[in-house]
């Protein structure tokens, strides 16, 4: 591990001090420093964008005190694709991590491929991206990648590896699935904690205060900040056990789809869902309410630490999630569809020059993630990047042209869970207007989005041969885009704006 970068600059502020110098050269490498932005990226894990409503914290302290994407989506379903396209920037069929599971996917995928040589994290802990040579002290607390921690066989093998570009690393060894131990690398050394002493989510809290308020006033920081919840099984402290007993289960107008007819081949088979597992999302529903309530607390204490520490206005906090969920929209109860509520996230940012209590309708994805983290940084993201920085859609005065279609990505292996196995490959186009979807089976579905929200009514066989033609070259310039170069279709060409 490096030495600690916030430390050897206050040793190099005393030795100016004790030389008769001070740090307010023009070209004063501790000058500039002051000037960079600390990120603190907060990534939940199947969190609804309708989760949020239950998180009084966070709207006020950051989606009344700063921006919220109402558009914001994941560009693939599912908990490690998604996370590699925010580690990287990535659509899916360029890092080409599909599930959660090796070969296809996984850690083990991610490691393998060698894509940890280039990450966000890489970027910017590397002093040569940095003309004052002082680069970002980079911390990850919770969870990396699915598997990290588990042998390729998906046995539980805890690990002290840390990934390339990470100062400090505070990671979730395994699965969720522990009734009350679990294992945390700390910096190379396996510690094991009990849930009932202290809930994971607090620990990770903890953990991020005390690096905060340490480490007050040095370089800046880019912390990666993933809890589990409300992951299933949505474990949650014993304080907010009360919490939600009378919460009903959404029910919008696709809940448990009474006519599937018009729906591909895997949804048909479908059976409507009984009383008996209704009730079952409901109480699993109610007890991810209750463990949102320590990530909404955990929110609060860390802008408290950032305001204590005088470090809140030169923070720039991102809250967001891998994916959503279905609970029970389509008869569906997992994720890995296409249907709007696994897709679409939760996105706020708050920080300097960043609009208070205001929304952007724009299309922003969970591609974009990294180069906005790089432009705030001052480096330029690799040419391999997909996506695009949120930047400008933060000024006062947004640009008028910006993304106006992008796409969602599924493709399944013999290793990954039942519900991701049961969904055929597929690629959709999504614009302000349709989602369109070509199944690997020569299925397709038509939704029109501003008519049917709630993505009821397939009408691809009634649709023009001139729309179904259009969608389907801008479906297929999507498929084949790569990078911001110009040696071929660009992610940003073929999204348009």
């Amino acid at each position: 591990m490096k030495v600690h970068k916030r430390f050897v600059l206050f040793a190099l502020l005393a030795v100016f001090t004790g030389l008769g110098l001070t740090t307010s050269a023009p070209h004063s490498g501790l000058a500039q420093t002051a000037a960079k932005p600390n990120i603190l990226f907060i990534l939940a894990d199947d969190l609804r964008a309708s989760d949020l409503k239950y998180m009084p914290r966070t709207q006020n302290l950051l989606n009344d005190r700063g921006t919220e994407f109402t558009k914001a989506w994941v560009t693939r379903s599912l908990c490690c694709p998604s996370r590699a396209s925010t580690l990287r920037g990535q659509y899916t069929h360029n890092h080409r991590v599909w599930v959660n599971v090796p070969p296809s996917g996984g850690f083990w995928k991610f490691y393998d491929r060698g894509l940890e040589s280039s990450t966000i994290a890489t970027w910017l802990d590397d002093p040569d991206n940095f003309a004052d040579r002082v680069d970002y002290d980079t911390i990850l607390i919770g969870k990396y990648l699915n598997r990290y921690g588990l042998n390729r066989a998906g046995g539980y093998a805890p690990t002290t590896y840390v990934p390339p570009g990470w100062d400090h690393w505070h990671a979730w060894e395994g699965d969720y699935y522990s009734a009350d131990t679990y294992d945390i690398n700390q910096n190379g050394r396996i510690v094991r904690y009990r849930r009932s002493q202290i809930h994971d989510t607090d620990l990770h809290a903890r953990t991020a205060e005390n690096f905060i308020r340490r480490t007050a006033g040095g370089a800046p920081f880019f912390m990666h900040l993933s809890p589990n919840a409300p992951h299933s099984p949505s474990y949650y402290p014993r304080r907010h056990a009360g919490m939600f007993k009378n919460t009903p289960l959404p029910r919008p107008s696709s809940f448990n789809e009474h006519d599937v007819s018009d729906k591909p081949r895997w949804l048909r088979r479908k059976s409507k869902l009984s009383s008996g597992q209704i009730s079952s999302m409901t109480t699993y529903y109610r007890n991810r309410l209750r463990s949102l309530q320590s990530v909404d607390e955990m929110v609060g204490r860390l802008i408290d630490a950032l305001r204590d520490t005088g470090e809140l206005s030169r923070t720039h906090i991102v809250f967001t999630s891998d994916n959503g969920i279905y609970l029970g929209e389509h008869r569906l109860q997992n994720k890995a569809a296409g249907y709007n509520a696994a897709p679409r996230v939760p996105l706020l940012i708050r920080g300097p020059g960043v609009p208070e209590g205001v929304n952007r309708s724009q299309m922003a994805l969970n591609n974009d993630l990294a180069p906005t983290f790089a432009s705030w940084a001052g480096v330029r993201p690799p040419r391999f990047v997909d996506g695009r920085s949120l930047r400008p859609l933060l000024n006062a005065s947004p640009p008028k042209r910006w993304r106006n279609a992008f796409l969602v990505e599924h493709r399944r292996s013999p290793e990954e869970y039942s519900y991701v196995r049961a969904i055929p490959a597929y690629n959709s186009l999504r614009t302000s207007r349709y989602s369109y979807t070509e199944y690997a089976t020569g299925e397709r579905e038509l939704y029109r989005l501003e008519r049917d929200p709630y993505e009821r009514h397939n009408v691809y066989k009634s649709a023009s041969s001139r729309l179904i033609s259009n969608l389907h070259a801008r479906l297929a310039a999507l498929k084949r885009c790569s990078g911001t170069g110009q040696t071929r279709t660009s992610c940003e060409e073929a999204e348009g704006g």
